[in-house]
């Protein structure tokens, strides 16, 4: 069976957010604020790979993921390396998440 259109988007998404993160100069850069944005580009990633593993992971595909939202906007200064292992749980979840939804299920409102 060939894989869902919304898969494959949000790995491709995912890879983007990887590449993302690994041009960072260095892992201070990732917790920097720059002038007028609200949040440095690690919490970003923090918030998106929890979003991910909940709503497509937990809710679409039981994966059994416990979401802390507001550790992904309170954490700081997690290491890229663990970054990194976050989009691969992301991706992970989405894969997992969506493996077994009819492809009815997908078409449904939410």
């Amino acid at each position: 069976m060939p894989q869902p259109l919304i898969l494959t988007l949000l790995h491709r998404a995912l890879d983007a957010v990887r590449r993302s993160v690994e041009v960072y100069p260095d892992e201070a850069s990732l917790w920097a604020v720059p002038g007028g944005l609200p949040n440095p580009g690690g919490t970003l990633v923090l918030h998106i790979a929890g979003n991910l593993q909940h709503y497509v992971g937990a809710q679409l595909g039981g994966t059994g993921y416990v979401r802390d939202r507001d550790a992904e906007f309170a954490r700081r200064d997690v290491p890229r390396a663990e970054l990194l292992a976050e989009i691969d749980r992301a991706r992970d979840a989405v894969t997992a998440g969506l493996a077994g939804i009819a492809p009815e299920r997908l078409a449904a409102p939410y």
